[in-house]
C-alpha cells in the first residue's frame, strides 16, 4: 500500500505552497496602502493587502501626486458606500502631474467617481468598479482602460447623468460595462451613456472589443451605448451593444466624419448608428427585436 500511496503524496508536496510562493506576488511591491485616505508622491509600485474602506463624502480616497505610480489591489476593494448616494469623493484619482499612472487588479465601489485620472498616460486594466454613483472611469486625458468590468453605475442624488466610461481616451479595450441607472432629477429625467468618449486633436482613438448592456434613461433622457464626441480621428470595431428598447436610445453615435465604425452588433436602440462612417456593422433596431 504504502509505495501506491507514495507517488501521490510527493506530487501533492509539490503542488502545496510554499512560503516564498505566497509572497511572490508583493515582490514588486515599493509600499503598502492599508488606510485611507492615502496620498501617494513617489514613483513605484503600491500594494493592497486587505479591503479598505472609508465614509468621505469629498476627496479622493486614493490620492496620486507624483509619476510612474503604479497601484495594484491584488483583488481587494476599495470601499466608499458609507458615503451614501451623495458622495462627490473619488476613489482613486491622479492631479496633473500624477502621469503615467497604473492601475491593475483593484475593486473600486460606492464613489462618485471610481477612478478620476487628470494626469496623461493613465491605465486601468483588469480591474472591476461598481456600484459608483456617476462615473466608473473619467479621465481629462489620453487614458487606456482594457479588461474591466464596470457594473451599476448611478443612483447619485447630486447628478442625474452616468456613464460606465468617460472622458478622454486612447484605447478603450475588452471591457464589460453592465448597468448604467441614473437618478432622474426634480423635472424626472435622467441620462445614461454606457460610454461617452472624448477623443485627443492629435491622436488615433480605439474602441474595440467591448461590450455595453443595461444603460438606462428617465423622462426626456436618453440612453447611449457608445457615443464619441468631436475630436480627432478613431475606430470603433467589434463593440457589442445591446439597447433597452425605450424610444429614445442611441447606439453608437459619432459626433466627426473622421471616426470609422466596422464589425459591430448593434441590438434594440431606435437609432442603431448615427454619424459613423460605416464599414460594416449589424444593427438590428428595436421595432425588428420586438415587432409591433
Amino acid at each position: 500500500m504504502t509505495r501506491f500511496l507514495l507517488p501521490v503524496l510527493l506530487a501533492c508536496a509539490a503542488l502545496a505552497p510554499t512560503p516564498s510562493r505566497a509572497a511572490q506576488s508583493y515582490d514588486s511591491c515599493k509600499g503598502f496602502i492599508d488606510s485611507l485616505p492615502a496620498t501617494l508622491f513617489q514613483e513605484g509600485t503600491y500594494c493592497l493587502r486587505g479591503n479598505l474602506s472609508t465614509s468621505q463624502i469629498d476627496g479622493s480616497a486614493i490620492l496620486v501626486t507624483g509619476k510612474n505610480v503604479t497601484i495594484d489591489c491584488h483583488d481587494f476593494r476599495i470601499s466608499g458606500l458609507g458615503a451614501g448616494a451623495a458622495t462627490q469623493a473619488r476613489g482613486i484619482a491622479s492631479e496633473y502631474n500624477g502621469t503615467n499612472l497604473r492601475v491593475r487588479n483593484c475593486q473600486v465601489r460606492g464613489f462618485a467617481f471610481g477612478v478620476h485620472a487628470q494626469g496623461s498616460g493613465t491605465t486601468v486594466e483588469d480591474s472591476r468598479l461598481d456600484r459608483n454613483t456617476v462615473y466608473g472611469l473619467y479621465s481629462t486625458t489620453k487614458a487606456i482602460y482594457r479588461r474591466n468590468r464596470v457594473t451599476a453605475t448611478g443612483g447619485s442624488t447630486v447628478a442625474s447623468t452616468a456613464a460606465g466610461i468617460a472622458g478622454a481616451a486612447d484605447q478603450v479595450r475588452d471591457n464589460l460595462i453592465d448597468t448604467v441607472t441614473p437618478r432622474p432629477d426634480l423635472s424626472g429625467n435622467s441620462t445614461g451613456y454606457g460610454m461617452h468618449l472624448a477623443p485627443d486633436a492629435f491622436m488615433v482613438s480605439t474602441v474595440t472589443g467591448n461590450r455595453i448592456r443595461g444603460v438606462t434613461r428617465a423622462g426626456l433622457g436618453v440612453a447611449s451605448g457608445i457615443v464619441v464626441r468631436a475630436g480627432g480621428r478613431a475606430i470603433i470595431r467589434d463593440n457589442d451593444l445591446d439597447g433597452d428598447h425605450s424610444g429614445l436610445g442611441r447606439g453608437l453615435v459619432c459626433a466627426s466624419s473622421d471616426y470609422w465604425a466596422k464589425d459591430n452588433y448593434v441590438r434594440e436602440y431606435h437609432v442603431g448608428m448615427e454619424g459613423c462612417i460605416d464599414g460594416g456593422n449589424v444593427i438590428v433596431p428595436a421595432a425588428a427585436v420586438y415587432p409591433n
